[in-house]
């Protein structure tokens, strides 16, 4: 009970003692009214951006970091970026991945990260049979760089997950296709079917039918790349 009532007590502090909070979506600025108490004239929502000139840097030889991390050239790869914890949704991507390597065997699959959950991980890819067909990189202090060869960028996240989703705008700002869960920061972040494709987060099913549709349709994968 006292540390229920420090806990209401630090919200309304944080109320009374701030004159603005900057939210990073609107999701997050939901969150902070109803879970930190704040009131809704005191929050702002301001996008996260991303350093276009280092973003889009120089050209790099894919196939050159395609061999370093095993991958043929010719293979498509989609990836998923972000800490390996369940509120991530990676098992979700393991899920579909099981799918989509029925019609599309030459596919890869990257998890870039690291956390808690890589020892269920690795067991779920084995258990499915996938262990050739997925890199898991460990933590990569550079993943803009491997952005680079991954063909469709993945961000299976539940609504626990995300506050904005700053991969998939990193991801979009160089011209990389972007499959999200329905959750509320990447409704903010993409219009599906024009920028990217949006599933209903949990159901690895309607993933699995979102990458095929890039993957039988590479103009359509560029087109919403550009966007």
């Amino acid at each position: 009970r006292l540390a229920l009532w420090l806990h209401l007590l630090s919200h309304r502090l944080s109320d009374l003692l701030v004159d603005k909070v900057i939210a990073v979506s609107d999701k997050a600025r939901e969150a902070f009214i109803i879970r930190q108490g704040i009131a809704p004239g005191k929050i702002e929502t301001v996008y996260n951006g991303v350093d276009l000139e280092e973003v889009q840097a120089q050209p790099v030889d894919k196939n050159s970091i395609k061999a370093e991390w095993g991958i043929p050239a010719d293979s498509p790869v989609l990836g998923v970026v972000g800490r390996l914890s369940p509120e991530k949704g990676q098992k979700i991507f393991i899920m579909a991945a099981r799918e989509i390597i029925k019609d599309y065997p030459q596919t890869r699959f990257m998890l870039i990260g690291d956390g808690p959950e890589r020892r269920n991980l690795e067991k779920l890819i084995e258990e499915a049979g996938l262990k050739e067909k997925f890199v898991l990189t460990g933590f990569i202090k550079d993943s803009i760089l491997l952005l680079e060869i991954i063909d469709v960028v993945v961000q299976p996240s539940f609504e626990a997950g995300e506050s904005f989703g700053l991969t998939a705008v990193e991801a979009m700002s160089k011209a990389k296709a972007v499959i999200a869960s329905d959750i509320g920061c990447f409704k903010e972040i993409i219009s599906d079917s024009r920028d990217g494709l949006l599933f209903s987060a949990g159901d690895h099913l309607a993933l699995a039918d979102k990458i095929r549709l890039l993957l039988r349709d590479p103009g359509l994968r560029n087109t919403l790349g550009l966007e």
